[in-house]
């Protein structure tokens, strides 16, 4: 099987596997400087973003962790404003 053919294996990333997941709604990688990137991964909901994590966690630790210069740190939160707009409140 040829690199060109279409049927060529990929192998799986966190990126291809955290997009294939539910709730996935896009990606951001942030050049901070200084050899610094912060990676934003969107989905419609915490639980989704959750479920990713499950499925592209144990890919990027072993695939990426490695590489990298220091240990990555991970947070959840809420978009508050999306294209200039206020997103509607959250019920705790």
């Amino acid at each position: 099987m040829s690199a060109s053919s279409p049927t060529a294996y990929t192998p799986p990333t966190p990126t291809n596997s955290a997009g294939a997941a539910q709730g996935y709604q896009g990606f951001l990688l942030l050049d901070q400087g200084d050899d610094k990137r912060l990676a934003i991964l969107l989905y419609d909901s915490a639980a989704a973003a959750r479920a990713a994590q499950g499925v592209a966690g144990p890919i990027a630790h072993e695939y990426i962790y490695a590489l990298l210069a220091s240990p990555t740190q991970g947070s959840l939160g809420t978009v508050v404003v999306g294209d200039g707009v206020f997103a509607a409140p959250t019920q705790p």
